[in-house]
């Protein structure tokens, strides 16, 4: 059975803190930016919608800004 109590105290935690981040997949990204390389020819259809601050590491915004 589950400690009830340390249920709460993240709730607590999380709701004291204020903002959320939101969660990340750098492996999706990694893969994504591997494919962006290899064929560029689907940049233009994710380009619309996808902009570099939706990377969650720095290291991949700036690789899809400079192959944008």
């Amino acid at each position: 059975m589950r400690d009830s109590g340390t249920v709460l105290e993240y709730r607590r935690r999380d709701a004291a803190e204020g903002a959320r981040t939101l969660p990340a997949n750098y492996e999706l990204e990694q893969q994504f930016l591997g494919a962006l390389l290899i064929n560029n020819d689907i940049f233009p259809a994710v380009s619309v919608y996808l902009k570099p601050e939706h990377f969650s590491e720095e290291i991949h915004r700036r690789i899809y800004l400079i192959a944008s």
